[in-house]
């Protein structure tokens, strides 16, 4: 689709004018990102590629809640009129004022510094979204037979193609792989009592290239809540521990793990929001568990180009 967004602000904002108009490179997948100066100030467009504009309104709510809990995300500014984001000729985007600071990308090693900000970010964002009655279905993210079911799907949408390309093959590869191992972690979970865990609105990608830091390291602002799951606190808390832990960083998601890092952060986590005995408990099988059931596997399949069943072989020794 062709547009012209410098027009569709313009159409949409009270700005008087849009200046510098950049588009600028943040390794999404899901949207393209810009930014421009009006009034001497800069500002950052998220234009989204995939998600629906129902998503989005949960994801602005999300915000709304987490910066009226003293979380410092994105202040969205509101269009002509008075939302936080337009639709405009099918075309979906938002637009916030600019964040000073920066990333630390996911293929750079993290200093200790950076895995406790993370570590008490995350408990402080828990802390944080916990009371939050933003409207989420409930998703069993460490079912098995859940996942199972839906890869399942995929498997024989991509196996009735006529006309299979590459990558059509590469992912029946992935899928009929990743069904393999859901087999063999099935019995994992049956022993553990879920219904002792505490379930709040999951970040889903709490990573460090969704954190904003200053130069001394210091955790400062949590963007991108397009990953968003409401599920068992412990799906983030294991998922961005276990990115933190990772001990090869040019293996972003199927390198082995570093048990002290795992540990460190648990600990951290566990004096800013202590967990229950029960989680405590139930760790050490849903590290597994995760390590199968997430998207770090599904990546860790394109990223590993030949060594593909290898590498998760290795996450999940």
């Amino acid at each position: 689709m062709e547009f012209d967004l410098k027009k569709l602000i313009l159409d949409s904002y009270p700005f008087p004018e849009v200046a510098k108009l950049e588009q600028v490179s943040l390794g999404g997948l899901m949207n393209e990102n810009y930014t421009f100066i009006t009034g001497g100030k800069k500002y950052f467009v998220k234009l989204y590629k995939y998600y629906p504009e129902t998503k989005v309104e949960v994801s602005h709510a999300i915000i709304n809640h987490l910066i009226n809990h003293g979380i410092k995300t994105y202040c969205l500014v509101k269009n002509n009129s008075g939302k936080t984001f337009s639709n405009k000729n099918g075309v979906l985007f938002e637009i916030s004022e600019f964040i000073e600071g920066s990333t630390n990308r996911i293929e750079e090693a993290v200093s200790t510094k950076i895995i406790e900000q993370m570590a008490q970010g995350l408990a402080k964002y828990h802390n944080a979204i916990a009371d939050c009655n933003v409207k989420f279905d409930f998703v069993d993210v460490f079912s098995p037979e859940q996942v199972k079911a839906s890869f399942h799907d995929i498997e024989k949408k991509l196996a009735s193609k006529t006309t299979p390309d590459d990558f059509d093959g590469l992912c029946l590869e992935m899928v009929r792989t990743k069904l393999s191992y859901i087999e063999k972690i099935s019995d994992l979970t049956k022993n553990i009592h879920f219904g002792d865990f505490p379930i709040l609105i999951n970040h889903g990608d709490f990573l460090t290239g969704n954190c904003l830091f200053d130069s001394g390291d210091n955790l400062q602002y949590v963007i991108d809540f397009e990953h968003t799951v409401k599920t068992y606190r412990l799906w983030d808390i294991i998922k961005t521990s276990a990115f933190l832990a990772r001990k090869n960083k040019h293996e972003i998601f199927h390198s082995k793990i570093d048990l002290d890092v795992l540990i460190n952060f648990i600990k951290i986590y566990h004096t800013e929001n202590p967990l229950t005995s029960e989680e405590v408990a139930a760790l050490p099988e849903l590290y597994m568990v995760a390590s199968v059931l997430s998207d770090f596997v599904l990546y860790g399949y394109y990223l590993a180009n030949n060594e593909k069943t290898k590498a998760v072989a290795s996450r999940n020794k």
